[in-house]
Formats: structure tokens, C-alpha cells, sequence
């Protein structure tokens, strides 16, 4: 009996411990309110890549020579910009300077891009259109003009495979 009564307790106590049952999102039970130092938030794969930007334009790092996470970007990088100065506000001279950064590398590797239709640089052209209206001096546009022409001869820059021999 004795027993049994120590595990009814040990159950009850984890139980409220544990507190949530299983599935339930986390804060889900207290009102739906966060832990402060909650790290971990669940994001469709869209959202990461968004958040990836916003944490590269944000950095006082220089951008490292091998971003595989940009290079697959391509156009859509130019959008995960558009929807950070649409969330955020316009971009500071600094943050300008690390989005024409971003833009780049997002069409450095163009084999690496994962959607075909990021090849077309429409939305950069877009982007880097509103930047040059608002480009705070000559070093910034010309580094709009470079990315500019980078971009559009992303496709261009495709390695063609090498035929095999026999075919």
C-alpha cells in the first residue's frame, strides 16, 4: 500500500511537472505566453530563410566567402529583403551595403539556386531599383550597378555539363 501511494505521488508530481500533454504547442497552456528565454520557434522553411537574411543584413560580421544558405536563393533573396523593409523599416547605409552583399551571393553559385524561376533576377531588378532611389551616395549606386549586371547574367554563368563521350 505504502508502494503504491509513492508512485500515485512520483505520477501526480511529474505530471504537473511535464504539464502539458502531449502535441500541445509549448506555452499553449499558460495563456500562450513564451518563456523569455525560449530559443527554439517553429518556422515553415520560407520564414527561416527570411530570418537568415534579417540576420546577415543586421551582423556587424562580414559575410563569409561560402554561404550555401544564399547561394540558393537567387530572386528570392531580393523578396526575403522587400519583406525585412516592409516588417523593419528602410535600411540604414550599413544595412544597404550588407543587402547588395546578400544579393550577390544569392547569384554566385547560379547552379545552386533551388528554384528555376529565382534564375530570373525580377524582383532584384525591383529592389534594386527602390535602393538607387534612395542611394545615400555615387559608391553605392555603383555598387547597385555591379550587382545589378551580376545578377542578370546569373544564367548566363550556368556551367554547361560536359558531353559524354559515346552519346
Amino acid at each position: 500500500m505504502k508502494m503504491q501511494n509513492v508512485m500515485t505521488i512520483v505520477f501526480f508530481a511529474c505530471w504537473t511537472c511535464y504539464g502539458q500533454a502531449p502535441g500541445t504547442p509549448p506555452g499553449a497552456l499558460n495563456g500562450g505566453s513564451k518563456r523569455p528565454n525560449q530559443l527554439y520557434q517553429q518556422t515553415d522553411a520560407a520564414e527561416f530563410r527570411v530570418q537568415t537574411v534579417r540576420r546577415w543584413i543586421r551582423s556587424n560580421e562580414p559575410l563569409p566567402d561560402r554561404v550555401a544558405q544564399l547561394w540558393r536563393l537567387g530572386d528570392e533573396a531580393a523578396v526575403n529583403v522587400m519583406k525585412i523593409i516592409a516588417t523593419d523599416g528602410p535600411l540604414n547605409e550599413t544595412q544597404e551595403s550588407r543587402a547588395l552583399d546578400i544579393i550577390h551571393k544569392a547569384f554566385e553559385h547560379p547552379e545552386s539556386i533551388r528554384v528555376p524561376n529565382d534564375l530570373q533576377p525580377n524582383a532584384t531588378m525591383f529592389l534594386l531599383q527602390y535602393l538607387d532611389a534612395s542611394a545615400p551616395n555615387d559608391d553605392i549606386k555603383m555598387r547597385i550597378a555591379e550587382v545589378r549586371q551580376y545578377a542578370q547574367t546569373a544564367k548566363a554563368r550556368i556551367p554547361v555539363p560536359a558531353a559524354q563521350p559515346g552519346q
